[in-house]
């Protein structure tokens, strides 16, 4: 989707970010992360975060050492800042852990409410989907707010079978999520992991439909927030 306003727009705004130029600030990898199967017979340590951790927040930071902070709202919604090592980021709100509605761009380390990003869809957020393995939504959503003209742009996801991913010792399930934007600019594919464990998401690869993604995230680390 997009991922870009005086910073980034991550995934649903988080495909901008794989534009030239639209990453301000950011310096997401452009090489694959190394591929380490995790060992799935050896049981998370005590330190490893598990769903009750939201409440408080948990971080992912990868090996750019950007940080992804995750936490839970009331309404069942999630607030996810992603903030870079020079301290440009974008704060986005997410239902269902997947689906952005809202995002403000972090600019040396302070949240700008101004230009904002807001993502309108047709049904509430309690319609929204669950990602489930082999399924998918298509849905057509308008973009808004102060720094976007309202524009139609179409939105398709694709839920892929399930897998194991390691961050350093602690090991998770989740679900590859295929999400294609088409809307005034080129379309552009993202694919998120979605961790079961915690019902959320997080941006994995990015770039152009029928092209090599061009953007990666390499989470190495998970804890809850102290």
């Amino acid at each position: 989707m997009r991922y870009d306003l005086a910073a980034v727009f991550l995934a649903a705004v988080l495909s901008l970010a794989a534009q030239p130029g639209s990453a301000q600030g950011v310096r997401r990898s452009n090489a694959p992360p190394p591929a380490t199967p995790p060992d799935a017979s050896v049981p998370n340590g005590a330190d490893c975060p598990v769903a009750a951790d939201l409440a408080g927040g948990i971080r992912l930071t990868s090996d750019l050492n950007e940080t992804e902070t995750i936490r839970l709202e009331e309404d069942g919604s999630f607030i996810v800042r992603f903030e870079d090592a020079e301290g440009f980021g974008v704060v986005m709100r997410l239902v269902r852990g997947l689906y952005l509605t809202r995002s403000w761009p972090i600019d040396e380390g302070q949240v700008d409410f101004w230009p904002s990003m807001i993502v309108n869809f047709p049904v509430s957020d309690a319609e929204m989907p669950d990602p489930v393995p082999g399924e998918g939504w298509d849905v057509d959503v308008r973009l808004g707010g102060s720094d976007f003209a309202d524009e139609g742009e179409e939105q398709s996801y694709s839920f892929g079978e399930p897998d194991r991913i390691a961050f350093g010792d602690c090991v998770y399930d989740y679900i590859p999520v295929t999400a294609v934007y088409i809307g005034a600019g080129d379309p552009f594919q993202d694919v998120y992991y979605y961790l079961t464990e915690f019902g959320v998401s997080y941006l994995a690869e990015s770039g152009p439909v029928g092209a090599e993604p061009d953007l990666f995230t390499n989470h190495i680390r998970i804890e809850a927030v102290q």
